[in-house]
């Protein structure tokens, strides 16, 4: 379980926000490629937008991974990577076609 906000912060400097988010349009590009890899193939749905879906996934989740860095000591990192991860993979690339 994630530490609550009242627990023991990890030390943060000015920059380490900037260290995940980094070159984040570098992994914007390579999510595009995986969602439309799996259009092709049929795991996701056609009529999901790759383009909005890979900014979202990636620019949401460095803003989640940046807050999770100022409120966290550390030891609630495997299971917010975790979650984001199950959040974004079922989130994004196994919803359902038709999904309004």
């Amino acid at each position: 379980m994630c530490s609550p906000r009242s627990a023991r912060r990890r030390p943060t400097t000015p920059l380490s926000g900037d260290f995940y988010t980094a070159d984040l349009e570098g992994f914007d590009e390579a999510v595009l490629r995986t969602l439309l890899s799996e259009q092709a193939a049929g795991s996701t749905p056609a009529d999901l937008d790759a383009v909005a879906a890979s900014r979202i996934i990636v620019w949401g989740g460095a803003q989640a991974i940046a807050h999770h860095i100022r409120v966290d000591d550390g030891s609630g990192d495997a299971v917010f990577a975790r979650e984001l991860a199950r959040i974004w993979w079922y989130g994004a690339y196994r919803r359902p076609a038709g999904a309004q």
